[in-house]
């Protein structure tokens, strides 16, 4: 532009320079246009791959946890900060045990949609032998108990010393470093494409192992032997190698169907338990499909390794029926007389009007009594799913001073029509008290009572249960005799 118009016209000096400003201007705009573009452009780096955005445990908004016999479904709200166009979003702090193929990344909110182009686990890969892989062809230190020797790592476990070949060595090594490539937690990391930048709410959700829940119930049985209190915790134990902060849990009762090979085995690491508290008011169940829901009041922190229980129902007097129960089959005092001592049940209706009426989830039950103020365990059971309005039982043990014994005392086979037999069962009450008993027999196939010397009921197809009352210190005899029907 600084050229001089050497044309001595003066109109023709006049055209040149407004010739140069008009390219002036050409290349200003071309200037702008490309500034514009490169503003616009997708955030990539010089190479031209995606930006990396990492998101971190702080970027949590909110945490849910719902949580199956043994694993759960994990969902996580999240806000980040993401570049227009394709980039690569990490989560640096999941489970170890994450199912990678249930893993669920989505944008909510109105902030514009995402869409996912893949997505990406790397297990934690600090393991021993990871690090002497890693590390083939490096200087490393050899350790003994008085000296350091400098050597090589040729391959794991070999090393070269001063020229030599050592194999076989079992003392610590020190290495110079920890591998690249190597990460000390696993990483989940999606390639995605945003339509605009800025920050915006995603949801991620995916199913883990090593979280699980069971339940735990404490029952108190009165004085009178006619009422207990029960008190329910819902155990939740979290061995998925990560925490979960201020999660909204919920638990699931039923029998989910699941499959039970795509999770790997969580490590099993020594837990911290968590102070049980004392159970509250009852936490109602939703319905749910055909289970129920317990969603736990407040939000609750798991730390990695814990193990922690939450009370969810507490009931103070619930009716029960105490029983003393012998169960024989129809094989039984086939040589010598087969001797028993009575079971003892607990039975309990499920109801309002017992004082429970709420669908109970599987667990273990502990059954205490008071004996002058001291608790005393007197047994513990396991109850299955337990619906509203059922009845359910706990054979808590066996008593000491109610026995009985079986005798099979004829047989006679029918050929190819069946076989009859007969029996004799003595029932001997020791106690200062007089006694109801049940004596249940299990008989196989068809069959039909010929004869009995006390009153029975078919409770089921191959069970008839005898009911006995039996005085203080009395002993009773009953007889039958039953025809096995063979239809061939």
């Amino acid at each position: 532009m600084n050229r001089k118009c050497e044309s001595p016209s003066p109109l023709q000096c006049v055209a040149s320079v407004a010739d140069g400003a008009a390219r002036l201007r050409w290349a200003l705009r071309l200037l702008l246009l490309s500034l514009v573009a490169i503003v616009l452009a997708p955030a990539t780096t010089v190479a031209g791959t995606p930006q990396v955005v990492k998101s971190v445990a702080k970027d949590r908004l909110e945490m849910g946890l719902t949580i199956y016999a043994d694993r759960a479904l994990v969902s996580e709200t999240r806000r980040v900060e993401l570049p227009r166009g394709r980039s690569v979003l990490v989560f640096a702090d999941v489970p170890e045990t994450i199912d990678a193929t249930s893993v669920q990344l989505l944008s909510v909110g109105r902030e514009g949609s995402l869409r996912v182009i893949e997505q990406n686990y790397k297990q934690a890969g600090i393991t021993t032998d990871n690090l002497l892989r890693g590390s083939v062809g490096k200087n490393v230190v050899l350790i003994d108990k008085e000296r350091r020797t400098k050597a090589r790592l040729l391959a794991p476990g070999i090393y070269e010393v001063e020229g030599q070949v050592l194999i076989g060595r079992k003392g610590p090594v020190l290495l110079p470093a920890v591998p690249k490539g190597l990460s000390e937690r696993p990483v989940l990391s999606c390639v995605i494409e945003a339509k605009r930048q800025g920050k915006r709410t995603v949801q991620l959700t995916y199913l883990a192992s090593g979280l699980s829940w069971k339940g735990f119930y404490t029952a108190t049985v009165g004085e009178d032997e006619t009422s207990m209190s029960l008190q329910g915790l819902i155990s939740i134990a979290n061995t998925s190698g990560a925490s979960y902060r201020d999660a909204r849990v919920s638990v699931v009762a039923g029998s989910v169907n699941l499959s039970r090979d795509k999770f790997p085995r969580p490590e099993m690491r020594a837990m911290k338990m968590a102070a049980a508290p004392m159970p509250g008011a009852q936490i109602a169940p939703q319905q749910a499909f055909e289970y129920h829901v317990y969603a736990l009041p407040e939000p609750v922190t798991l730390e990695r390794g814990q193990q922690k229980q939450v009370g969810f129902v507490s009931a103070d007097r619930c009716r029960l029926s105490k029983r003393y129960q012998f169960d024989w089959s129809y094989h039984s005092g086939r040589g010598e007389p087969e001797r028993q001592s009575a079971k003892i049940v607990l039975r309990i209706d499920n109801n309002e009007k017992s004082g429970l009426g709420m669908p109970l989830p599987q667990g273990k039950v502990r059954v205490y009594q008071r004996l002058k103020g001291q608790l005393l365990l007197i047994g513990e059971d396991s109850i299955g799913n337990v619906p509203k309005g059922e009845k359910f039982e706990l054979m808590v043990g066996r008593a000491f001073d109610v026995v009985a014994e079986q005798k099979r005392t004829s047989y006679r086979s029918l050929g190819r029509e069946g076989e009859e037999a007969s029996f004799a069962v003595s029932v001997s009450n020791r106690k200062k008290k007089p006694i109801t008993v049940i004596v249940g027999e299990r008989i196989p196939g068809d069959w039909k009572m010929l004869e009995a010397t006390a009153d029975y009921e078919r409770v089921r197809a191959n069970r008839v249960e005898f009911k006995l009352a039996v005085g203080a210190n009395e002993k009773k005899r009953i007889q039958f005799s039953v025809r096995i029907i063979r239809r061939y």
